[in-house]
């Protein structure tokens, strides 16, 4: 429910890390027959993925935080596909906490101003004292489409980046002039990174574009705070 959306291969190795791929994958099936979750085909149909079920969301929605939306279903499962794995792509410690898209939109948090009518970023980590959040773009857009985004972001106390990582780092350019041409505080804390940087070196992908060029991911996420993340903001 969290991620919305999850591979053969990370459900298995989350929920059966004892089993081979082969008997997990045969457990989701199980699941499936029996209506607690159903796969996909993702983008132009290449692999599956797969969602709850509504039996499975109603089996669990007592052991969710309080909702202020009810619902599971993605909107659009490839971009959260692309969010899940850029906010798992390091190893998650017990320090770290992770808010998703599912939880901004749907979950009642001590933190509202984390998502507001103006925006909703596609996750964040949390620390104790500072926040990353992330965009993950994958269409071009018109530049005054992210006027909106350069205040909503001005406006996060205790922002530290914000990460955005585009199918081409080309787009970087638009976006910039585009939070630039809002006039807010704070557009120097956006960040640029590439698919292909990321999807070759995971957390160790560095900033392409952005005042932190040469950073890794993960030391981005290091930098964010004298303090380490705390472990849970639900």
């Amino acid at each position: 429910w969290k991620w919305k959306v999850g591979t053969s291969v990370s459900l298995c190795q989350r929920l059966y890390p004892h089993k081979n791929l082969r008997r997990g994958y045969e457990r989701l099936r199980t699941l499936e027959r029996a209506g607690f979750i159903k796969s996909h085909r993702e983008i132009k149909g290449e692999k599956f993925i797969w969602t709850l079920a509504m039996k499975g969301f109603l089996t669990i929605e007592h052991e969710l935080p309080e909702l202020k939306q009810a619902g599971f279903l993605p909107l659009s499962p490839g971009h959260d596909l692309l969010c899940a794995a850029v906010l798992q792509a390091g190893e998650i410690e017990e320090s770290l906490s992770i808010l998703t898209d599912q939880e901004l939109l749907r979950v009642v948090t001590p933190h509202p101003y984390l998502s507001g009518s103006l925006h909703r970023a596609d996750g964040y980590w949390l620390g104790e004292k500072e926040v990353v959040a992330l965009e993950v773009q994958i269409s071009s857009q018109k530049t005054k489409d992210f006027y909106h985004v350069a205040h909503f972001y001005s406006e996060i106390p205790n922002l530290c980046a914000v990460l955005w990582v585009l199918s081409k780092i080309t787009m970087a350019k638009g976006i910039y002039t585009g939070l630039s041409d809002a006039k807010a505080r704070g557009i120097e804390r956006h960040q640029f990174i590439g698919f292909d940087s990321f999807f070759e070196s995971g957390w160790n992908a560095e900033v392409e574009v952005g005042s932190m060029a040469g950073t890794t991911i993960g030391g981005l996420l290091k930098s964010s705070g004298e303090s380490p993340f705390q472990k849970s903001l639900l």
